[in-house]
């Protein structure tokens, strides 16, 4: 009746026997060895991407009118930032949801931080600083005096 003229799956023929597969790695040490060289790929090729898009965006910002001079922190979500635009500086007061122009001041007004052109900053001559603020009546953690190692 109607079951003798379905014809199953298991009968036809599709050709797809004497095909062999396009890469078959011997074992588990062959895909072991393709995966850290994909690894390895992406790892370079993330480099290069974040390399291009830091100097795109350090470009953008040296020629920019807008410069953050100080940023001081209210509360833990409410900050009070001074924003140079052009030639105006001007304080707004920072939250997560909302930005207001607190007052405008005259170049007068604002104490700009010393920077000297081409001055270097080492991570220990920072590291220094940052400790020293944090804690200057406290000399036992000076970083420049070399520990003695035991031997007279």
């Amino acid at each position: 009746m109607l079951i003798n003229k379905i014809q199953f799956a298991d009968t036809l023929d599709l050709g797809l026997k004497d095909q062999s597969p396009v890469f078959q790695p011997s074992g588990g040490v062959g895909e072991l060895i393709v995966l850290i060289i994909i690894f390895i790929f992406v790892i370079i090729a993330c480099y290069f991407v974040t390399k291009f898009v830091g100097n795109k965006q350090m470009k953008q910002l040296k020629n920019s009118n807008f410069t953050v001079i100080d940023t001081y922190r209210v509360t833990p979500n409410k900050f009070l930032q001074l924003v140079r635009i052009g030639e105006k500086y001007i304080v707004l007061s920072v939250t997560k949801d909302n930005m207001t122009v607190v007052t405008e001041l005259s170049k007068e007004e604002v104490l700009l931080p010393e920077t000297k052109q081409g001055e270097e900053h080492s991570f220990k001559s920072v590291l220094c600083d940052v400790v020293h603020k944090m804690n200057p009546k406290n000399d036992s953690l000076n970083l420049d005096k070399k520990k003695n190692d035991g031997k007279g």
